[in-house]
């Protein structure tokens, strides 16, 4: 039953924290709102031929549509992280 329990939040743990933390990722690695950020990631690996569907291209959208994080996405993946470590406890030394 412990085994189920730790998977299960786990699992519930992995959705909530991984949304925010891979926008974070995105925007970091120079993704953003604006667009391409000079000097970033992003903008090493971005040439003329960048073609419409790409990864670079979904990335992209991903920046320039998704909001910054902010505290309520931080406050998620600590939720979610949160949950997903007492998963691990739950299922190592029971519930």
């Amino acid at each position: 039953m412990a085994l189920v329990l730790g998977a299960a939040l786990l699992g519930v743990g992995a959705l909530i924290a991984v949304p925010p933390l891979l926008i974070g990722l995105v925007h970091a690695l120079g993704w953003g709102a604006a667009g391409v950020v000079g000097g970033s990631f992003a903008a090493l690996i971005q040439t003329p031929f960048t073609a419409a569907g790409s990864l670079f291209a979904i990335l992209q959208s991903v920046g320039a549509t998704s909001a910054t994080i902010g505290v309520g996405g931080i406050l998620q993946a600590i939720a979610g992280v949160s949950m997903g470590i007492g998963g691990v406890f739950a299922a190592l030394f029971g519930a």
